[in-house]
C-alpha cells in the first residue's frame, strides 16, 4: 500500500517532529515538516502532498493567510487542509473565513487517533488505531513539551 503524503506546517518545531514521528510508525503516512509557514507553499510544490495539517497561529504569518496561498495556486489548490490549531475561537476561525479555507479543524491538543481520523476523513482511508494502544502499551514514552 502506497504511504498518504501529509505535509505538516507549525511554528513548534519540536511538536512537528512529535507528529511526524508518530504517524510515521503507523507505516500507513510519510510526513514533510515545514516551520517557516513562508516557505510553505515552495515545500507543498516540491513534496506534492495528498493532505496538509497547518497551524492557525503562527508569528511569521498567520495560517489563513497560509491557506488562501495555497488555495490560489493551482498547484495546491486542491489539496485539502486541516487547521491544527490550540489559540483560535471559533469566532477567529469564522472571522479569517476558514470554513471556506481548510476542510476540518483540529484543537491542541489532539490526540494521534483525532489527527488520524481527521486524516482519513478526508482522503478516505482506515488507520488500525489499536496500533497506538499497542505502541503506548509498550513502555515506550513519547513526550512532546513545546519550546519557549
Amino acid at each position: 500500500m502506497e504511504k498518504r503524503k501529509i505535509l505538516l506546517i507549525d511554528d513548534e518545531e519540536d511538536f512537528c517532529q512529535i507528529v511526524k514521528m508518530n504517524l510515521e510508525l503507523t507505516g500507513k503516512f510519510e510526513i514533510a515538516t515545514q516551520s517557516d509557514p513562508a516557505k510553505a507553499l515552495e515545500t507543498a510544490r516540491e513534496f506534492n502532498p495528498d493532505l496538509m495539517i497547518l497551524d492557525f497561529r503562527m508569528p511569521q504569518m498567520h495560517g489563513s493567510e497560509v491557506a488562501q496561498q495555497f488555495q490560489q495556486n493551482p498547484d495546491t489548490a486542491n489539496i485539502p487542509i486541516i487547521f491544527l490549531t490550540g489559540m483560535a475561537t471559533r469566532d477567529e476561525l469564522q472571522k479569517y473565513g476558514c470554513d471556506d479555507l481548510c476542510d476540518f479543524v483540529l484543537t491542541k491538543p489532539a490526540t494521534d487517533e483525532e489527527i488520524i481520523n481527521a486524516i482519513e476523513k478526508n482522503l478516505g482511508q482506515k488507520t488500525d488505531l489499536n496500533f497506538f494502544s499497542r505502541l503506548f502499551n509498550s513502555n515506550k514514552e513519547i513526550k512532546w513539551r513545546p519550546s519557549k
